[in-house]
């Protein structure tokens, strides 16, 4: 059975270090103040949107859905 796949844009905190194991996000501007929303490299797909809030990166981020209710990003 497949599994169903969320899109959700969200803002790139930090630039990934190579072989690390998860990518540092948050939901917009106003989410900086809080602690970063870590997802899992192996479980997404990203894609740079062009565009930036804050001066960061606005990412769409490709995930399961689990992940995405997991994490409460939709």
């Amino acid at each position: 059975m497949a599994s169903e796949l969320a899109d959700v844009q969200l803002l790139l905190r930090h630039t990934p270090k190579p072989g690390s194991k998860s990518i540092a996000f948050a939901r917009d501007s106003d989410d900086l103040k809080n602690e970063p929303i870590f997802l899992p490299r192996k479980e997404i797909e990203i894609h740079d949107t062009g565009r930036k809030e804050a001066g960061l990166p606005i990412i769409t981020v490709t995930m399961p859905e689990w992940l995405a209710v997991d994490r409460e990003l939709v």
